[in-house]
């Protein structure tokens, strides 16, 4: 009889241990465009753009431009996939709002702004060329260069000292090398061509004979180069 009780006790027990798992939630629906911040794009060029959908079964958005269903030459388009390609001339308005709409419900939308560059300045030449290793000082040549101007050496930030919108003239340095480049950009606007400037090690006095003299710079050909971001040229 007390073992009966106890079983029963012990099923009573049981049962009320036994613990109810929270229904499962679902995250609010909401369509985020990736990448964020601060999103650049320069004439005629491209930028891909991706919703990330949750909260619903259908995660298709359509995309516009502006209010525009898949853009316009105007302030650019947008494809299916979310591919941006900005115009080839300057809107007005150089801020592009870009929307993706669920398919699903016309109300969930994301939203994310692209600003398109002005053309940059063309750099034509970098004196002196071949540039001798140790410090120097250059002149950049070229054309639409503003005040504020940034120049480069590879991927140093130079102090250019604004002369002209033809010229900037900052100091360098450089250790060792065989090659550096050039180029410019205005506040505001995409980056300029890139010049490619071999460099020599500097003369030096005396020589193996007794004789002395300077010993000639060697010469390098070609002895200026006009490349876009990321080419080679061989020297």
């Amino acid at each position: 009889m007390k073992r009966s009780v106890m079983r029963a006790a012990l099923a009573v027990w049981l049962a009320g241990a036994v613990v109810a798992l929270p229904a499962e939630t679902t995250p609010t629906p909401s369509i985020t465009i990736s990448p964020t911040g601060y999103i650049t794009a320069d004439l005629g060029g491209t930028k891909q753009l991706t919703a990330n959908v949750v909260g619903v079964s259908n995660t298709a958005v359509n995309w516009s431009v502006n209010n525009v269903a898949g853009g316009n030459s105007t302030y650019g388009t947008i494809s299916t996939s979310g591919l941006y390609t900005a115009p080839t001339t300057l809107p007005s308005n150089t801020q592009i709002t870009i929307r993706a709409t669920s398919q699903m419900t016309s109300g969930l939308v994301g939203v994310t702004w692209i600003y398109i560059l002005g053309a940059g300045p063309t750099v034509t030449s970098v004196t002196p060329n071949p540039l001798p290793l140790g410090t120097q000082t250059v002149t950049i040549n070229g054309t639409g260069f503003q005040q504020y101007a940034t120049a480069y050496d590879g991927a140093v930030q130079l102090s250019a000292q604004f002369v002209s919108s033809t010229q900037l003239k900052a100091t360098v340095y450089h250790g060792s090398g065989t090659s550096t480049t050039f180029y410019v950009k205005n506040p505001g606007t995409s980056a300029s061509n890139v010049i490619v400037v071999p460099m020599v090690a500097s003369s030096t006095s005396g020589g193996g004979s007794g004789s002395g003299g300077t010993t000639a710079a060697p010469t390098v050909s070609p002895s200026t180069a006009s490349l876009i971001l990321g080419n080679t040229q061989q020297f």
